[in-house]
């Protein structure tokens, strides 16, 4: 049987694939849509990345996909931390998933103090196999018996904003997300951000947000991939590629430092069907 993509590709529907289940089993995959190419469900590998940006313009697809990472993250196994505007699709996301919810009024305190003690922990085990000369490979065999920590952001440069401008009576928490986003490699800590790059001007040079883009992973939604500056795409030789317009819910997954995946890959619609 030759795989086809389903013309209207939902969460339901992607989620009981064959394949799909066998991804969420093995420790590595995090089944997030279709490779265009070959039609089969399509994994962004944990071993690969820390931070993984979702870019796009607006109304490009990014809340449909940082909820599908929710939904797919929940099925994984894990904790997984949502932030994101009151009364928003991520928050009716989180509340269906059971995925802890900050919105930006939020005291983002607790938080810290939740993963603080865990940071702690895996970052003293991950400098003992450093000393003792393991290979990121094997760093990563030794570390993946850690549970896994999903941490969503709706919107990368509003949020690193109300990061250094707290609210009035709310204490700055800005230094210890700097220091974990700094060290969070293999740490089975994986942060992704929804990010209109035509708000990162006002965000730019805050050690938080260059800590999430530096290593560059990430998709790009909606087309004109050279019309951005953060995520790279090499493979798209020609300038006919570069600005091409893609359809609603497909992505190109970037260069990052080239260690991942690229190519085009299609997103469900990670609606509950009914709900």
């Amino acid at each position: 049987k030759i795989p086809q993509i389903p013309e209207n590709p939902t969460y339901q529907g992607f989620r009981t694939e064959e394949e799909v289940e066998l991804l969420l089993k093995d420790d590595r995959s995090l089944p997030l849509g279709y490779d265009m190419e070959s039609a089969r469900p399509w994994a962004l590998d944990l071993s690969r990345f820390y931070c993984w940006i979702v870019s796009g313009r607006k109304r490009s697809g990014k809340t449909n996909l940082l909820q599908l990472v929710v939904r797919m993250a929940t099925e994984k196994g894990g904790k997984v931390y949502v932030f994101a505007e009151k009364n928003s699709i991520l928050e009716k996301t989180a509340d269906e998933t059971g995925a802890s919810f900050y919105a930006p009024e939020d005291d983002y305190v607790p938080f810290c103090m939740e993963i603080k003690p865990e940071l702690v922990k895996r970052n003293r085990k991950k400098h003992e196999l450093e000393c003792a000369g393991y290979s990121d490979e094997e760093i990563y065999e030794q570390m993946k018996e850690e549970e896994n920590i999903f941490i969503v952001i709706d919107d990368l440069a509003a949020f690193t904003e109300k990061l250094y401008q707290p609210a009035e009576g709310r204490a700055s928490v800005s230094g210890f997300f700097e220091t974990f986003t700094d060290k969070g490699w293999y740490h089975q800590i994986f942060l992704f951000a929804g990010l209109n790059q035509d708000d990162r001007f006002s965000v730019q040079g805050r050690a938080f947000y260059e800590n999430v883009t530096r290593d560059r992973n990430g998709v790009h939604l909606g087309g004109n991939a050279g019309s951005q500056q953060l995520l790279n795409f090499d493979y798209l030789s020609s300038f006919r590629e570069q600005n091409h317009t893609e359809p609603l819910g497909v992505g190109l997954l970037a260069v990052g430092e080239g260690r991942m995946k690229t190519g085009k890959v299609v997103i469900p619609n990670a609606r509950k069907q009914g709900g």
